[in-house]
């Protein structure tokens, strides 16, 4: 593997550090449930689907046949039922994630861009006790953005001069061409995409790829 050169690492989320499935699922279903809504397309399958998505394509998908302001709704209920199952450990780390993580924060500045609601990241950091390994996040739901354009305003704000992109859906490479940087593609994860510069079968590939200091 040859190694990539970078001071900086952004990384998506879902797919890429951890897998949030089964959580939600739950989340879906007991929203549905809660708000007196039958939503037979809430499956594993459908929903692994919508990872990276903006949500209202997400919601077309889930929902279909439900007015908007109700997959609202809908949607609202979810986030705070995901927010509430992270908060309290649902959710598993890839292997090797936490050892790899702490060996490239060692040398390299790393970030968070992912297509999520508000809170989301933060419940992640703090139930898997990684917030010290990260120097800035950002989310859909924060600003209202793309993908790529959050991944500019990371890089702005951050002064991100020479970062490689980790991720495993199109709308990684995307936010990765659209701000030119070289993309890494995460083949473990949910998604499927056109093209990559690096890629890992396994997070543990990212140490050597990205010359992590041990």
């Amino acid at each position: 593997m040859v190694p990539i050169t970078c001071s900086e690492i952004i990384f998506d989320l879902d797919g890429t550090l951890w897998t949030p499935v089964e959580l939600s699922l739950v989340a879906w279903r007991t929203a549905c449930s809660d708000l007196g809504f039958d939503c037979p397309c809430v499956t594993t399958e459908a929903l692994l689907g919508t990872y990276g998505m903006m949500l209202q394509d997400a919601s077309e998908i889930l929902l279909p046949g439900i007015l908007p302001a109700q997959q609202d709704l809908i949607t609202e209920r979810v986030f705070a039922i995901e927010n509430k199952l992270i908060a309290e450990g649902g959710g598993d780390l890839y292997t090797d994630v936490r050892e790899v993580l702490t060996m490239l924060s060692q040398s390299k500045r790393l970030f968070i861009a992912s297509n999520c609601q508000s809170g989301y990241i933060e419940a992640f950091l703090q139930s898997h006790q990684l917030e010290h390994l990260f120097c800035d996040t950002i989310a859909l739901g924060d600003t209202g953005k793309s993908k790529a354009q959050n991944v500019a305003l990371l890089m702005t704000r951050n002064t991100i001069t020479k970062a490689a992109f980790v991720g495993d859906a199109e709308t990684d490479l995307k936010a990765a061409r659209a701000n030119n940087l070289p993309f890494i593609y995460a083949s473990y994860g949910y998604g499927k995409v056109s093209e990559y510069d690096y890629r890992i079968d396994a997070f543990q590939d990212l140490a050597t790829l990205c010359q992590a200091r041990t």
